[in-house]
């Protein structure tokens, strides 16, 4: 569940996850790929010509308005258009637009489209938002930065996910109680935190497991502060556990521990940061997850030289280590060794290859992969997306 910034530096403070940076990108100047991002069962990419591709469940309208249908094939979303940032919800999706508006379509049933409505939602401009430059997306709420380094948030509230001082569900826009100078937001199934260009990061909402980091299993309507980890350039939020990286290139993750997502080699769960093991110079970490029978969930970690780890659930192959077995610790993905951008979703991962495309492996049963079947892969496999598909791809940045 990521939500993410393409690409940002803010007050010297680099922000390298789910992101890419210009030095990759340039390097290579028909490259067409901005950003990757994983949801429930969908998959969706941001390209250098600002538009939207989308695979996947389809149940929801997350792929745009079309037949409700899951396509194993990318495709381009109408109505999306001049898309500088992305996010990708559980089965929803919202793009920080050119203007600063914020445009979002897919599953609206607690308005997180942030919009009254009809429980499915064609692409719209959430009213009352502009000068946004940063927006994240969660279950069934969502959060945008404004250009006062501000925080709103929207939708579900039932855990005090959108940090307003309440529990009462939002269809617009509310402001957040307390952070300022915010540069990232990450949301998860009931929790959201932000990170602050000091480098300290802020969480509220559901605390169950202690995803919020404070020490507690108490729920937050406003934000608090996780112990003990100060230093931070990225975060990101899964089911029911956060992770950040820190300036060192070392990873820290609090929460639900039942699948060994923390990476700290056991599978027991932490209401403080613990740090992921065999780890020592990452620049971007992802975390997923879903439940349904129970809680599942998996982490993944960038390398500045593109090399990629994941730990957790692995039963259908989300770690992309080419078995089905969980890890505790951070198990090396194979194949790829030049990733610039990763995602974890609910059970299937992807990440943008520097040589060019979008590699998926895990669960496919939606088409979620991209690769034209519904078959799961145990490694890493190519997606039909690549910069053939654009019309303006000889142009070059």
């Amino acid at each position: 569940m990521r939500r993410v910034l393409l690409v940002a530096l803010f007050g010297g403070w680099p922000l390298l996850g789910g992101c890419l940076d210009f030095d990759a990108l340039d390097a290579d100047p028909a490259y067409c790929l901005r950003s990757v991002h994983a949801g429930w069962s969908h998959t969706c990419a941001g390209t250098r010509d600002d538009t939207v591709w989308c695979w996947g469940h389809n149940n929801a309208g997350q792929l745009g308005p079309s037949e409700a249908v899951a396509r194993p094939t990318p495709a381009r979303v109408d109505g999306v258009e001049a898309v500088e940032e992305l996010a990708v919800g559980d089965s929803f999706n919202c793009g920080v637009m050119q203007d600063g508006s914020v445009t979002c379509w897919g599953y609206n049933n607690h308005d997180q489209l942030g919009r009254p409505g009809d429980e499915v939602g064609a692409p719209g401009v959430v009213p009352q938002l502009s000068y946004v430059r940063h927006v994240a997306a969660g279950l069934e709420h969502a959060c945008a930065i404004k250009g006062d380094d501000t925080v709103v948030c929207w939708g579900l509230n039932d855990h005090g996910q959108l940090g307003d001082g309440t529990h009462q569900t939002r269809a617009a826009p509310a402001p957040v109680i307390g952070p300022a100078d915010v540069i990232q937001l990450a949301l998860g199934l009931a929790h959201s935190c932000a990170l602050e260009n000091n480098g300290t990061v802020w969480c509220w909402g559901r605390n169950a497991e202690g995803q919020l980091g404070d020490g507690t299993t108490t729920d937050r309507s406003s934000p608090s502060q996780p112990a003990l980890i100060d230093d931070v350039v990225q975060i990101d939020a899964g089911l029911d556990h956060s992770c950040a990286v820190k300036r060192d290139g070392s990873t820290w993750c609090w929460g639900l521990n039942n699948n060994g997502q923390l990476g700290d080699g056991s599978t027991t769960s932490r209401p403080q940061p613990v740090r992921a093991l065999d780890l020592a110079d990452a620049v971007q970490v992802s975390a997923g997850g879903f439940s349904t029978k129970g809680p599942v969930s998996h982490t993944c970690a960038r390398a500045g030289d593109g090399r990629l780890w994941c730990w957790g659930a692995n039963v259908f192959g989300q770690l992309g280590d080419g078995s089905t077995t969980d890890r505790a610790r951070p198990t090396p993905v194979r194949v790829i060794a030049d990733a610039i951008d990763i995602t974890a979703g609910a059970t299937h991962s992807c990440a943008i290859r520097g040589s060019g495309g979008i590699w998926c492996w895990g669960a496919n049963d939606s088409g979620q992969l991209g690769d034209g079947a519904f078959e799961p892969s145990l490694t890493p496999t190519a997606s039909l997306l690549d910069c053939s598909s654009f019309t303006d791809a000889d142009q070059g940045p």
